[in-house]
């Protein structure tokens, strides 16, 4: 009887150890590619050498995109047989440098000037995954809303903040925060089906229940809800890259 009590404890020992860990939190760390903030979709005044609306975005960074790096955490509130529901905020940052104009709006300034984004975000996920965990189907849809703070500031050659003096004599300060919202959706890639040992492994060491890829494209109003006063940093369509890890 002793040995069979050993032999059953020596076989149930694995499974054990190889069990999930409790599934809690959602981190993500995404980069946002082709993001353009839609400066130049406001209202501005005369540019008295064209003769048409300033497009400041475009005239002193040279249009274009770059770089919006974020992190992100949720609190898994569901997770069953209709998929995980989740709701959080993250914190990102992006910056894109050019050279601005004197104040009579028509001479290139020498020193350069950068427009720095650091958005806040919070709002709720949902991904259906229960094919993915029981089923071994790796890929999972997945949408999300936030409402977006979107702090904003520029900085000249020294790294000081800056102020904007317009050709009509008025100064803007050059620092604020934008309110908005943002839609996302996209697909995950469960890494834990190609390499399950591994899974198995960084759950046990790490407490990382599972592991994904994942891309999404993103829609963004980031207006203060039209408001024609400012600055709007949204972009109607980028792409994010990223990983996801649950704990």
């Amino acid at each position: 009887m002793k040995r069979l009590v050993v032999l059953l404890a020596c076989l149930l020992a694995p499974a054990a150890a190889h069990a999930e860990s409790p599934k809690n939190v959602n981190l993500e760390f995404k980069v946002a590619t082709w993001y353009v903030p839609a400066v130049d979709s406001g209202t501005f005044a005369i540019n008295p050498a064209t003769a048409s609306p300033y497009t400041p975005y475009d005239d002193v960074f040279g249009g274009g995109s770059f770089l919006l790096f974020q992190a992100r955490a949720d609190y898994l509130f569901y997770s069953g047989v209709f998929g995980t529901a989740a709701g959080g905020g993250g914190l990102g940052y992006g910056q894109k440098s050019g050279h601005g104009y004197l104040s009579d709006g028509v001479t290139r300034a020498t020193d350069s000037t950068t427009l720095h984004q650091l958005p806040l975000d919070f709002g709720v996920l949902y991904a259906y995954d229960w094919l993915a965990h029981n089923y071994s189907i790796p890929v999972v849809p997945y949408g999300r809303f936030d409402f977006v703070y979107d702090f904003w500031w520029f900085t000249n050659g020294v790294g000081d903040t800056s102020s904007y003096d317009a050709p009509d004599g008025t100064s803007s300060d050059g620092y604020g925060g934008t309110w908005g919202y943002r839609l996302a959706g996209g697909v995950r890639l469960l890494l834990d089906v190609f390499a399950p040992a591994m899974a198995r492994t960084f759950d046990v060491d790490f407490g990382v229940n599972n592991s994904y890829l994942l891309v999404e494209y993103v829609w963004s109003k980031v207006d203060d809800f039209g408001s024609s006063k400012s600055i709007r940093l949204g972009d109607e369509g980028y792409v994010n890259f990223g990983l996801a890890f649950e704990f």
